[in-house]
């Protein structure tokens, strides 16, 4: 972890890593913050930068010309076109695009992860485009192929009907197959009380 001169008070300032997984625009907030209470040049900010940087986000200085390297804002424009804004929103689309209900996964769960993605994915659009993202996303994402079917035909507009009618239909097919298990057990006890009836001894089932 980086941790630069505060000019003015003499104290050293920690400066939180980056390796790509956090957000960039609020990483870049908090640098700019340290940047403006220590007073530094460009020169300073670029070196604090470069030794914040971790893992993949270190991999940026190799786009960059070594004379460059001090060049703040050249290294603020490199981190940018990697895990600004836009580069991000194609990578939570894409996820998005590919999300499907993992093995052991809940209804609730899955739904609150496509709310998340689908709101880092488009954060500017109406809400109304996003809850029929989320919904489509939703549908498609389901192991369930009997629970989509009913989805789509029950022609739900809204990702929290949807969830309300997963847990109904879930609720009633978990149901379903108790009722069908218990009928099993009680015509297994049913076949076995007969088959102990025939096994009796003649002379028994005489008297």
């Amino acid at each position: 972890m980086a941790m630069p001169l505060d000019h003015a008070s003499g104290r050293t300032l920690k400066v939180p890593a980056f390796d790509g997984e956090m957000s960039w625009n609020v990483y870049k907030t908090q640098f700019e913050a340290a940047a403006t209470s220590n007073c530094w040049n460009g020169k300073e900010r670029a070196t604090a930068l470069i030794l914040a940087l971790r893992g993949s986000a270190a991999e940026v200085l190799q786009t960059i010309p070594a004379e460059s390297h001090f060049n703040y804002e050249v290294l603020v424009s490199a981190l940018d076109l990697r895990y600004g804004e836009e580069h991000m929103k194609q990578i939570y689309r894409s996820q998005l695009r590919n999300r499907t209900q993992r093995s052991g996964e809940s209804i609730q769960q899955l739904a609150q992860d496509i709310e998340r993605l689908t709101l880092l994915s488009y954060p500017t659009s109406d809400p109304e485009h996003r809850d029929e993202t989320a919904l489509d996303t939703f549908i498609k994402a389901l192991r369930d192929s009997e629970l989509k079917q009913s989805l789509v035909l029950s022609d739900k507009r809204k990702l929290k009907d949807a969830v309300a009618h997963s847990l109904t239909f879930e609720s009633a097919k978990q149901a379903s197959k108790s009722d069908v298990r218990l009928r099993q057990v009680h015509e297994e006890c049913s076949c076995q009380k007969t088959t102990s009836k025939s096994k009796r001894p003649m002379a028994e089932r005489k008297s």
